[in-house]
């Protein structure tokens, strides 16, 4: 792993805690048609649906997503979250890959290049 690619996951992993704990502190008071939007899922699944089949960044996303959802719920299995996402992400990738061409959005390909 690049130096870059190291700025990249530590930059994204604060990106999700910052989405986490505003999440937990402020959104937690707002309804949507008796749904409480989670930011962090939402973000994580435009990411690995917007980005090019063959990156990592969704697969980045998905632990950070699935590692803050873990701390701060009250799952009993700590890492089930982690998991779902990453192997969420893993299918996404995959059905993007053989079935589907979206086009790539330009800012996403450069933040991992």
């Amino acid at each position: 792993m690049s130096k870059k690619n190291i700025i990249v996951f530590l930059l994204i992993g604060f990106l999700f805690y910052f989405l986490a704990i505003v999440q937990i502190s402020f959104f937690s008071l707002f309804e949507f048609f008796l749904f409480k939007i989670n930011f962090s899922l939402l973000l994580f699944l435009l990411i690995c649906l917007l980005e090019e089949s063959n990156k990592l960044l969704g697969i980045f996303c998905a632990f950070w997503a699935g590692l803050f959802l873990d701390i701060f719920s009250s799952s009993y299995f700590f890492g089930f979250f982690t998991v779902l996402l990453m192997v969420l992400a893993v299918i996404i990738k995959l059905f993007l890959y053989r079935y589907v061409k979206l086009p790539s959005w330009q800012w996403l390909s450069k933040i991992q290049s």
